[in-house]
């Protein structure tokens, strides 16, 4: 079976963030263009990302991670990514209980499964080196 390519690998890994920047770009377009009002959550999501863009040149396995903190950030709805907030919950009620999740955007859950699916290999690798280095440390 052949093998795939390391830059095709890479751009796999990377696809989730790509997803994440268009997201980004999408948005800003329609707050300076079409004048939907630009918050403070618009600002610390752009300098996170260009931040994460930044770690990616100099630790690639770093950038994924921080990739996928974003993520989940976004899911639920600390940060915003979207001009408009679209966040929904799930919840059941028995009797006068509801117990529900908290409030999260459906987009960002998609694209963190994504997340996972084309980064479950670097996720692993990256959490045994790191308890490797602290058995080895001690």
């Amino acid at each position: 079976m052949p093998s795939i390519p390391l830059a095709i690998k890479k751009i796999l890994r990377l696809s989730p963030f790509i997803v994440l920047c268009s997201i980004l770009v999408v948005t800003w377009y329609k707050v300076i263009i079409q004048g939907y009002p630009g918050t403070i959550e618009y600002y610390l999501a752009s300098g996170l990302v260009v931040l994460n863009l930044l770690i990616y040149f100099v630790r690639f396995r770093y950038g994924i991670m921080l990739t996928g903190i974003l993520l989940s950030v976004g899911l639920l709805g600390i940060l915003s990514f979207y001009p408009v907030k679209m966040q929904t919950y799930f919840g059941v009620t028995i009797g006068t209980v509801e117990i529900r999740t908290p409030d999260m955007e459906i987009s960002f859950l998609l694209i963190l499964l994504l997340y996972l699916v084309v980064n479950a290999n670097s996720i692993w690798h990256f959490m045994i080196s790191r308890r490797e280095k602290r058995s080895n440390g001690k």
